[in-house]
């Protein structure tokens, strides 16, 4: 319900995506420091492969958790279907990484995993 004689929205100056900031963040400073630790893996992964770069700040944008859940679900799935051609497993951690920016429990995990994942990568390029 609107109130009369205000409009919701931009219009009004609601800044949605401050908003949603502010309710995303987390009190515990170890969840803030799980939170960068995320971030700075993204940002490795962008500057890796720049071509991923802009659907990967898009997907992270903090009012996009609406398309970012289900993609990422769907990535998940489809990681199942890795018999088929056009799907395969390289979606399971696609699909994990853009969860873990939704989802608490999943970011030191997932942060790890892209650690060992990038250390073992350099390991054997030398």
């Amino acid at each position: 319900m609107s109130r009369p004689g205000k409009e919701w929205g931009s219009a009004a100056g609601i800044d949605f995506g401050r908003a949603e900031r502010q309710i995303t963040l987390m009190e515990n400073p170890l969840d803030q420091r799980e939170a960068r630790r995320l971030d700075r893996q993204f940002d490795l992964l962008e500057r890796r492969f720049p071509r991923a770069a802009r659907p990967l700040q898009a997907l992270r944008a903090p009012g996009w958790w609406m398309l970012r859940v289900p993609v990422a679900l769907l990535l998940i799935a489809g990681a199942f279907l890795a018999i088929l051609p056009v799907f395969g497993l390289w979606m399971l951690p696609l699909g994990l990484l853009l969860l873990a920016v939704d989802v608490p429990r999943l970011k030191r995990p997932i942060s790890g995993a892209i650690i060992r994942a990038r250390r073992r990568w350099e390991n054997r390029r030398r």
